[in-house]
């Protein structure tokens, strides 16, 4: 497969890459298809919510609602077949392909340069169709505890995954969740420490955060200069579910327990700019709400509670 240029390049050497959080967010904002801005912070949304066998759709939808900014995910990628037919529906779309949800990664050394391999796969394919960034998540740990080794053992993952991305022109960002390392704050602190800023960005999701009892405003002001992307969820508590459930439910902007004014308020007082993407799950459960209602949902609440226009 041939690599086309995409909207962002960076060069492969270490100086090219040791970007502080608001400088390499300014070079993500810097697509050929501009989002209408809300200050310095530009609102995408997440094809997921959609599920990864509607991408397509996801991508009409977002379009179609004002969303100029978009992160998919590697299983939606076969429905487009090639980088270049995905590169042709985001152009019609007006649409900057911000970040791929990559996959997940372990702390497990034998298997490490096997399953970078087999993430870059994704990654090279997503630079092809324009992708400015990449996301990696931690596999589950189902409720388990998570010691400090294995919390050093899969930074190192990281760290190596991340210069392999760097030298394709993808800025690697960690993605928090709940039920994934970097559940907690201590968690977080763990990683950002133990992994070179610059190959590991963050990518900070409010739900998953305030799922683990973690404030989102208070990570942004201690993780900024590495805070690559934001993903915007809201979330409330279930106090009563069966074993092997989430004991959280995810919902649209302002019907949950996320401050996002405060959210909002620590973005501006580290001068934070780049893109924050609207992401929930798919909508599965929710009789009559679809993917789109949720993303105009989603809109008005940042127009009419936060000001912001996308």
């Amino acid at each position: 497969m041939s690599l086309v240029p995409g909207s962002l390049v960076f060069g492969s050497t270490r100086r090219a890459f040791v970007l502080g959080g608001a400088a390499l967010a300014t070079a993500l904002g810097s697509g050929a298809a501009r989002a209408r801005t809300a200050g310095n912070i530009r609102i995408g949304y997440a094809t997921l919510t959609w599920g990864d066998e509607n991408a397509r759709q996801a991508l009409a939808d977002v379009a179609e609602v004002g969303y100029r900014g978009v992160q998919l995910r590697l299983q939606s990628l076969p429905l487009f077949a090639t980088p270049q037919k995905l590169k042709a529906e985001l152009t019609r779309g007006r649409l900057t392909f911000v970040c791929l949800s990559g996959g997940s990664m372990n702390p497990d050394r034998v298997h490490r340069a096997a399953a970078i391999d087999k993430f870059l796969v994704g990654a090279r394919f997503a630079k092809a169709a324009g992708a400015q960034a990449i996301q990696v998540n931690s596999a589950n740990t189902d409720g388990a505890t998570v010691g400090k080794a294995e919390l050093m053992a899969f930074s190192e993952t990281l760290n190596e995954l991340g210069k392999r991305t760097a030298a394709i022109g993808l800025p690697l960002g960690f993605h928090t969740q709940a039920n994934q390392y970097g559940r907690t704050a201590a968690q977080i602190d763990t990683i950002m420490a133990a992994t070179d800023p610059a190959y590991v960005k963050l990518i900070l999701d409010t739900g998953h955060h305030v799922a683990a009892d973690g404030d989102p405003a208070r990570a942004i002001r201690d993780h900024g200069k590495r805070l690559l992307l934001i993903h915007l969820k809201d979330v409330v508590p279930r106090p009563q579910v069966p074993a092997g459930q989430e004991p959280y439910e995810f919902l649209e902007l302002g019907r949950g327990r996320v401050d996002f004014k405060s959210v909002f308020a620590a973005l501006s007082s580290i001068d934070w700019k780049g893109w924050a993407i609207i992401e929930m799950r798919p909508y599965t459960v929710r009789e009559g709400v679809t993917a789109k209602d949720g993303a105009l949902t989603n809109k008005a609440y940042l127009a009419k509670t936060l000001g912001l226009t996308i």
